[in-house]
């Protein structure tokens, strides 16, 4: 069976871990770049304390960039081998600050191979789906936990 695969973009807008790799990975990247663009290790405080800074700022920026490629990677996987099976919004909790929607917490059920399973999800956003409606999953054949919601990415 041929899956449709979400594009990198897509999963970065739906999955709320790999937005904010995204956005730390550009934001330290940005400082790492003015230090850069203006030598601001020039400025009276230790130039040894600014190069810890940049490196471990590097080395973070690193590491995002890192875990996002290996999450994109891994529901990419899923939606091209996984199989789509029926399950049930559970509940969808809104985490807002300021009133600002920030993220949503999304928990769904499904049952893979006579196996029943629940799973959280955050997301950024839950529009597509509706607590207590059926929705379709794509769950891993060879781990059955691994399961994504087929209608946030796609």
């Amino acid at each position: 069976m041929i899956n449709k695969t979400p594009s990198p973009f897509k999963i970065i807008f739906a999955d709320y871990f790999c937005f904010l790799c995204t956005i730390f990975s550009i934001l330290i990247g940005a400082v790492v770049g003015y230090e850069k663009l203006f030598d601001a290790t020039q400025t009276e405080a230790n130039p040894e304390t600014w190069y810890f800074i940049l490196l471990s700022a590097g080395g973070a920026a690193g590491t995002c960039m890192v875990l996002l490629v290996c999450r994109i990677r891994l529901i990419r996987a899923v939606f091209e081998r996984g199989a789509n099976v029926r399950g049930k919004c559970e509940s969808i909790k809104n985490n807002k600050r300021r009133g600002l929607s920030l993220n949503s917490r999304v928990t769904f059920s499904y049952v893979y191979q006579g196996r029943s399973y629940k799973k959280r999800r955050y997301v950024l956003s839950s529009e597509n789906i509706s607590s207590g409606k059926y929705v379709q999953i794509v769950v891993d054949p060879n781990k059955p936990k691994q399961a994504f919601l087929r209608d946030i990415f796609l």
